[in-house]
C-alpha cells in the first residue's frame, strides 16, 4: 500500500503475537516503536479480570491464569474464522 500509514494494518486476520496498542512515532528524526502486550496476553488479562470480579467457580490463581488464555485463544480463533 503507497502511502499507508505506518500503523497501518490488515483487519482481517488477528494474529495472538500482535501488539495489542501499538505506537511508532519519530523524535528527533529518529524512528521507535513501542509494542507492549501482545493481543493474546491483552485478551487473556481482560478475562482474567471478568473471571476475578465475579464468583468464579475456579478456586486456584493458576485455573484462573489456564482458563483466561484458553479465552483468549478462543476469542482469537473466533476472530480469524471466515464470515459465512
Amino acid at each position: 500500500m503507497a502511502g499507508a500509514h505506518p500503523l497501518a494494518f490488515h483487519l482481517t486476520m488477528t494474529k495472538p503475537d500482535d501488539c495489542a496498542f501499538p505506537v511508532i512515532g519519530d523524535f528527533g528524526g529518529r524512528e521507535w516503536k513501542a509494542e507492549g502486550v501482545t493481543k493474546r496476553e491483552y485478551f487473556a488479562a481482560l478475562a482474567m479480570q471478568g473471571l476475578l470480579s465475579t464468583e468464579s467457580r475456579l478456586e486456584q490463581f493458576t485455573e484462573v491464569a489456564s482458563f483466561s488464555v484458553q479465552a483468549a485463544d478462543a476469542l482469537i480463533e473466533s476472530l480469524n474464522q471466515k464470515q459465512k
